[in-house]
């Protein structure tokens, strides 16, 4: 059985939004303070009947991060958030957050090893959303707020970190003098 998140549906609004230091909050507030983030909760907010969806680029502007994420809704039971919008009974999420990496050289540079010895190597994560090296993780999560939505989708960004810097320290271990 597909789950409604899988089925191809039209984007009703798109929306880009860049934070200084990481590519998701949990917190509104913080929405409120990046640029585009208030137009992202706004589109949010008329997410409101089945069919409609709402796709996220967000990025990072100090850090390497970044992620594409699409949240549709199920009109089953519709519910009220916390300020009262309402909502479709469930929201989905689903997308990526990638963590991309120097290029090769510069991988090499701070390793303090010549860059031959990666640019073909298995130990460096190669992600095609980095154009290169880098780490991805995908979003699949599902929630009946906007809240537990926003919660549920910065524990993935923070999954990203988590197994960034494990694959770091495992290159490290390899190649560090």
């Amino acid at each position: 059985m597909r789950e409604p998140w899988q089925d191809e549906r039209p984007t009703t609004a798109h929306c880009k939004v860049e934070h200084k230091w990481s590519a998701w909050s949990a917190d509104r507030d913080t929405w409120l303070g990046c640029e585009g983030g208030e137009g992202f909760l706004a589109a949010l907010a008329a997410l409101g009947t089945e069919g409609e969806s709402l796709t996220i680029d967000v990025t990072s502007r100090k850090e390497s991060r970044h992620g594409s994420i699409i949240i549709t809704g199920e009109a089953d039971e519709p519910v009220a958030d916390a300020s009262g919008v309402r909502l479709p009974g469930k929201l989905y999420a689903k997308g990526y957050f990638a963590d991309c990496w120097d290029e090769i050289d510069g991988i090499a540079s701070t390793l303090g090893v010549d860059a031959e010895l990666l640019y073909d190597s298995d130990a460096i994560p190669r992600a095609m959303q980095c154009d290169g090296p880098g780490v991805v993780v995908d979003v699949n999560v599902e929630a009946t707020s906007v809240d537990e939505l926003l919660a549920k989708i910065d524990e993935c960004e923070a999954e990203l970190l988590k197994r960034s810097a494990q694959e770091w320290e495992f290159v490290e271990g390899i190649y560090q003098k």
